[in-house]
């Protein structure tokens, strides 16, 4: 899952598309493993092979025209619409037999200062995001669970920028998302990473915020991200069971840092490179953004482990 921020010019999407997927080089990704690559300036993921972006901006009339051209590139658009009915519509896969669900609201709340005139959610037959609304979530869940549906991910646009911490909103859309029955929970916009918890008798599992992909901003922390593998299983009973989130730290390297171009890298793998680096300074900085963000989330790397 990712979040798109942006438009998709006429002419530009499809080079733009491919090389933001050459970038994040998950074009292995497995039927066995949702892959949930999450960030807020320039981003993209893999589910099985497929795509999907999670689409918040609808000015300039160009709505149309980004979904045209990310369904030319095999992506599937969730989270806006040109109505109500078409932006809350939840994203349903078969994959390998498994029936997959992917909810998507972004809270209104959280940016109640732009006003609708700048962010307009869908209503009626108005064009705009999916806003959360509990009631309308508590039916969208309870819908997949009567379909038999394996997995019921929801996909949050939500929290404060720049903050490692949730909000109070946060927690409490969480939480109902998990009581109405959600299995996962994941989270987008701060450019941050953020806590990691799991909820309730049945373990959820909760990332508020897996922070950037690919990323040119300049705050702290925001070159640093995070992907959530989430696997899961069958017993013998037949049962689908959630394995342990495994998170795999990303870092976007800038031109004239690693290379001459923009990468998005694997920290594990790159730690005692220094001396490959064009830039020793943003190796330097990458190790300590990487230690800092563990400390400040008590999330593991756990391809460091």
């Amino acid at each position: 899952k990712a979040n798109l921020e942006l438009n998709v010019n006429v002419g530009a999407a499809t080079p733009y598309i491919d090389e933001i997927i050459k970038v994040t080089n998950l074009k292995n990704a497995s039927g066995d493993i949702i892959f949930i690559f999450n960030g807020t300036e320039y981003k993209i993921a893999i589910v099985d092979g497929e795509s999907e972006l999670n689409l918040s901006k609808l000015n300039e009339g160009r709505y149309s025209i980004t979904v045209k051209y990310l369904g030319d590139a095999g992506i599937t658009p969730i989270g806006a619409g040109e109505n109500e009915d078409e932006a809350h519509n939840a994203v349903v896969k078969d994959i390998k037999g498994r029936d997959i669900t992917i909810l998507n609201y972004m809270d209104s709340n959280n940016f109640a200062e732009y006003g609708y005139e700048v962010m307009p959610y869908a209503n009626g037959s108005s064009a705009g995001y999916s806003a959360y609304d509990s009631e309308d979530a508590q039916k969208q869940i309870s819908e997949a669970k009567d379909r038999g549906s394996d997995l019921i991910v929801a996909y949050l646009h939500f929290g404060n920028e720049y903050s490692t911490s949730p909000n109070e909103d946060q927690v409490k859309i969480a939480h109902e998302l998990i009581d109405y029955g959600a299995d996962v929970v994941i989270g987008s916009h701060p450019h941050v990473p953020q806590d990691f918890q799991t909820v309730s008798d049945r373990q959820i599992p909760v990332a508020y915020s897996l922070g950037n992909a690919v990323s040119n901003m300049s705050a702290a922390n925001t070159q640093i991200g995070l992907m959530a593998e989430i696997r899961i299983t069958r017993n013998e009973a037949g049962k689908i069971i959630l394995l342990p989130i495994r998170f795999t730290y990303l870092w976007c390297s800038r031109p004239g840092g690693y290379t001459d171009t923009y990468m998005v890298l694997p920290v594990a793998e790159y730690i005692g490179t220094r001396e490959e680096w064009h830039g020793k300074w943003e190796y330097d900085k990458m190790m300590k953004t990487y230690t800092h963000v563990m400390e400040e989330t008590g999330i593991k790397d756990t391809d460091n482990e």
